[in-house]
């Protein structure tokens, strides 16, 4: 009898716990369906990241109105296949080491896909340690998340902001919002624009451009990143902007890394994946410093009034109109001299010179070929005149490099500071032939000065070349001593344009932020606008192009033609010793 008592007892009190196992599991599911219609009411899809404990087999067969992705939290990450690209999870795992892996699981997923945390929501439910759970999702780098727990016999939902004060800026999750759900949801995911005065960290090496203990008070780009952007973003994110000086290139990698606030780093490579780069914060212009052409000689100025083969046609024609001249003499003659070809030297050159002659010939056909070469030499000379008087006022140089094509013909060594070469010339799989061919021209230069005295050696030696960005070239002459004269080529076709970004994590959270806020800053207009007054006040006293005054004709333009009246009066004074020779002998 005492046996079928107690047995009777077990079978009442095995019922009245599954009876409390189903209200349980049925407010459960109730409270589920009201946290993700509030919270994913925009979502197409969701992925169910389950450990297949007792609570989460409850859970996958619920009706949640939407396609649901379910993915074993144990799976080795290559061979998970999410079915989707959608950026909405929720997590059933029963203790913070299987959140840790499901979040690894996120991690995986969109850094395949290049993307960051920021846009991941997060909604995981487990009976674990609140505030345990909560430091987790941070050290997972995720932060839009809404955590759903019964550990105290009641389903309640909780979130916590990093940057909420008690919380120190990240450091543990000491205030915790919470809210049960017997009632209505009101709970969001925790807003992380807002940084509640925790730190902004800016990571620069010291011996970079952008060291501001130096430069902040003089170049446009660093006092635009380091005094105005960086302390507008401060405002814009209510946070404390802090500058950290590193002494090696490569710590600045290691301190973004294990920083737990806010960290971000100038970048100028042009091929960086856009999960570990924001868009250009400014884009420079890349200049090609080359030789600059020596002018010509002004004797040879002359000779660039025509083509080369006018001036042999000229040519031709006054040695044909001589030869024709001393034949019809001869032939009217009947004889031909020496001093009959001397004459008609003289006379065709009189009128190549003076358009006259000192005696007009009585024969017909003396005259017409007199008329037919003063037609002639009159057009000529109009079109030589008026060339020439170009040519003398404005100055004319030898054959001047224009082009890259040209550049990488003349096979000129070309200086170009070592981090510069890193970033723009990185690539060796291009097929493209130019690209290839300056890039084994390239010098490196492990400084700035090493650059600048690279492009003194342009402007002295006129036997190599340089590149650098527009700015930088800009920097340089106004710090040299002697002003250079070389020529410039502003080409981005090669390289690409040389952009300034800010760099962060790979698949960093907060850059969905960052990305925000640039690109509010370049639509509003205020960033270009206050990048080109900096500009406008560091180059008031840059090397500005004189603008060239009336050319006055000096003895420098002109002494070819008193040494074309010297040649006149030489060939004068031959023809007449050898006039005066052959009267002499002929008398």
């Amino acid at each position: 009898m005492k046996i079928l008592l107690i047995l009777a007892c077990v079978i009442s009190m095995a019922a009245s716990l599954a009876i409390v196992k189903d209200r349980r599991n049925a407010s459960t599911a109730t409270c589920i369906r009201k946290t993700i219609d509030k919270l994913f009411s925009d979502a197409h899809s969701i992925t169910f990241v389950t450990d297949y404990s007792e609570y989460c087999d409850d859970i996958v067969p619920l009706e949640l109105n939407r396609p649901v992705f379910v993915v074993a939290v144990n799976l080795h990450p290559k061979t998970v296949n999410f079915f989707t690209t959608g950026n909405d999870f929720i997590f059933c795992v029963r203790n913070v080491d299987l959140l840790s892996y499901a979040s690894y699981l996120i991690g995986h997923l969109k850094w395949s896909e290049r993307k960051g945390y920021s846009d991941v929501r997060v909604l995981v439910i487990s009976p674990g340690n609140v505030e345990r759970m909560h430091d987790q999702c941070w050290k997972s780098l995720l932060y839009n998340v809404v955590l759903l727990s019964w550990g105290s016999g009641e389903e309640v939902l909780s979130v916590s902001n990093q940057f909420t004060e008690g919380n120190n800026c990240g450091e543990r999750a000491r205030v915790i919002e919470k809210e049960s759900c017997a009632g209505s949801v009101n709970i969001q995911f925790p807003k992380t624009s807002n940084l509640n005065q925790c730190p902004l960290v800016l990571a620069v090496y010291h011996k970079s451009r952008f060291n501001y203990l130096k430069l902040v008070k003089s170049c446009p780009d660093v006092r635009y990143i380091m005094e105005f952007l960086m302390n507008l973003m401060a405002q814009y994110f209510n946070t404390k902007y802090v500058v950290h000086v590193a002494n090696r290139e490569g710590d600045i990698a290691q301190f973004i890394e294990y920083n737990k606030n806010i960290s971000i780093f100038l970048y100028a490579d042009p091929t960086a994946p856009a999960n570990i780069a924001s868009q250009p914060v400014l884009t420079h212009s890349i200049v090609w410093i080359v030789p600059k052409s020596l002018p010509v000689p002004a004797i040879r100025v002359v000779l660039l009034a025509f083509k080369s083969l006018v001036w042999y046609l000229i040519i031709f024609t006054f040695v044909s109109t001589v030869f024709v001249w001393w034949l019809i003499v001869g032939c009217q003659n009947r004889r031909f001299r020496l001093e009959d070809g001397l004459d008609a030297i003289t006379n065709v050159s009189s009128l190549t010179i003076l358009s006259s002659i000192p005696v007009m010939p009585s024969s017909f056909l003396h005259r017409s070929v007199i008329l037919a070469y003063l037609i002639y030499i009159i057009h000529i000379s109009c079109a030589f005149t008026s060339r020439w008087i170009d040519l003398l006022t404005v100055p004319q140089y030898e054959f001047q490099i224009k082009t890259l094509q040209q550049l990488a013909d003349a096979n000129l060594p070309i200086y170009v500071f070592s981090a510069f070469q890193r970033y723009q010339f990185s690539r060796t799989d291009t097929n493209n032939d130019l690209y290839e061919k300056l890039q084994q021209l390239l010098i490196p230069c492990r400084t700035p000065d090493a650059l600048g005295k690279g492009i003194m050696n342009v402007h002295d030696y006129r036997n190599c070349a340089a590149i650098a960005t527009y700015q930088d070239l800009t920097t340089i002459q106004m710090r040299m001593k002697d002003k250079i004269d070389v020529g410039k080529i502003e080409d981005n076709s090669i390289t690409g344009a040389h952009h300034i970004k800010f760099a962060y994590k790979p698949n960093y959270y907060f850059a969905v932020h960052i990305g925000t806020f640039l690109q509010t800053l370049v639509e509003s207009g205020i960033g270009p606008k206050q990048f080109n007054e900096f500009e406008t006040e560091y180059f008031k006293n840059d090397i500005v192009e004189e603008a060239p005054d009336t050319v006055v004709l000096t003895l420098g333009h002109l002494y070819f033609a008193f040494c074309l009246l010297g040649l006149g009066l030489a060939i004068a004074l031959v023809v007449f010793l050898v006039e005066l020779f052959t009267g002499f002998m002929f008398k």
